[in-house]
């Protein structure tokens, strides 16, 4: 890891037209590894790309020099926006998993009623088109989806 740091400074600082002595470079990595210990690689090789190519606000602290808090700086900007993007990621994920539960949601009063309505519609068509025929009134009773029905009232309370 050493040795990725050390290129890595070195490229940035050759890339930047930066003249830096070995000595300074194997500070700055030293400093990195013990102020970045948990971070991953990329990150820190991500953060020396952007910092090099003037993606960050503070790109130079003066033209010409490659100091640790420059360094710092383009490190916490992009472990920054990291995790702003994981904040972004867990919210939608929450907001999801919310509007998700919502749905799963189910209202057996509303179900009860619909229900009730659905039966007085029948039997309004039935009397309308003059239906008394037993065996289909019966057929319809035993009907599968109506004895789930059925079952589905009586379990959450219903009064049949």
């Amino acid at each position: 890891m050493q040795a990725f740091l050390s290129a890595l400074l070195f490229k940035t600082s050759t890339l930047m037209g930066i003249d830096t002595q070995s000595g300074i470079i194997q500070m700055f990595v030293a400093e990195i590894m013990e102020c970045y210990k948990h971070e991953s690689i990329e990150d820190i090789q991500q953060a020396m790309i952007r910092g090099r190519r003037g993606e960050f606000e503070k790109t130079h602290a003066k033209r010409g020099a490659l100091s640790m808090e420059l360094i710092d700086g383009w490190i916490k900007a992009v472990l920054s926006e990291k995790a702003r993007i994981r904040e972004d990621f867990k919210r939608q994920e929450s907001k999801l998993l919310q509007e998700s539960e919502n749905v799963l949601e189910v209202d057996y009063e509303a179900y009860k009623d619909r229900q009730e309505k659905t039966k007085n519609h029948m039997q309004e068509m039935m009397d309308k088109f003059n239906i008394r025929n037993p065996e289909r009134i019966k057929q319809i009773e035993n009907n599968k989806k109506v004895q789930q029905g059925k079952q589905i009232i009586k379990k959450y309370g219903g009064s049949k």
